[in-house]
């Protein structure tokens, strides 16, 4: 898709990530083709941590880590039991999109788009539009039970770097407006900022 946005020559982007309810790392490329240097978005904390800290790792301990880099969602599950904590850290991608950004989420982003969406947020080159989104950031996965059933249960919880704990708070935006109005909010905010270049 950047590679259609930088062929088009667009000006400014608006991504629209109302009701996404989130589920993989496939958000990493959507934020890593804004940013202009390395992000590190924040670190999953699994049980094997807590079971050992009765407190959050420290930022000496999250700077010693070497960044996650996987990508399937299965791989993730086994590396965060296994070690107990990841940082996430995003890279810059080309084509680097460099005009205003605008995000818009509403109170069904969830998960993943969290994650996203908090990204864009601490990086500074984009704006969140819309409402709050849903605060659901723990990382679940599946475990088979007798006769067919499936239970899915917590295995780590998410703390962005720059703004805390996501689980219960959602992440806030930057121009408030209900969900369905917050795309064309985006769009006159987007025709402003060029409008001021």
């Amino acid at each position: 898709a950047y590679d259609e946005i930088a062929r088009a020559g667009s000006r400014a982007l608006v991504i629209d990530l109302r009701g996404n309810e989130g589920g993989a790392f496939a958000v990493k490329p959507l934020v890593e083709h804004v940013i202009d240097e390395p992000l590190d978005a924040g670190y999953f904390m699994s049980q094997k941590w807590n079971a050992a800290h009765d407190r959050l790792p420290s930022t000496e301990e999250l700077t010693a880590l070497p960044p996650w880099t996987g990508w399937s969602v299965s791989a993730f599950w086994r590396s965060v039991q296994d070690v107990g904590l990841l940082r996430i850290r995003m890279t810059p991608e080309q084509p680097n999109f460099d005009g205003p950004v605008f995000v818009v989420v509403d109170g069904r982003s969830a998960s993943a788009t969290e994650l996203a969406a908090d990204a864009f947020r601490a990086s500074g080159l984009a704006r969140l539009v819309g409402e709050p989104t849903m605060g659901h950031m723990l990382s679940q996965s599946p475990f088979d039970v007798v006769d067919g059933f499936v239970v899915s249960l917590p295995v780590a919880d998410y703390c962005s770097a720059k703004h805390g704990r996501i689980e219960g708070r959602g992440v806030p935006v930057d121009v408030e407006a209900p969900s369905e109005d917050a795309l064309e909010r985006a769009k006159s905010l987007a025709r402003a900022a060029l409008a001021e270049r």
